[in-house]
């Protein structure tokens, strides 16, 4: 059974209610979806050394002085 196919059937059995909630979520997810604009796909880690690998400092060491700092 396709997934469209098995929605539709439990969409069947719900009540007003259960229909009102559901529609109210289908319309969160199509509003979050026009919100977040197109989705690209993540840097390979290849590239993301590349990009970070000149920057100067420790990474590791800003992280953990910022931890201290807050407490």
């Amino acid at each position: 059974m396709k997934l469209k196919e098995a929605i539709c059937d439990l969409i069947e059995g719900l009540d007003n209610d259960a229909l009102t909630l559901l529609y109210e979520q289908i319309q969160r997810l199509k509003q979050a979806g026009q919100d977040v604009g197109p989705v690209t796909a993540a840097p390979s880690l290849d590239e993301v050394l590349r990009l970070t690998g000149g920057a100067p400092g420790s990474w590791s060491a800003d992280v953990i002085a910022d931890q201290t700092e807050r407490g």
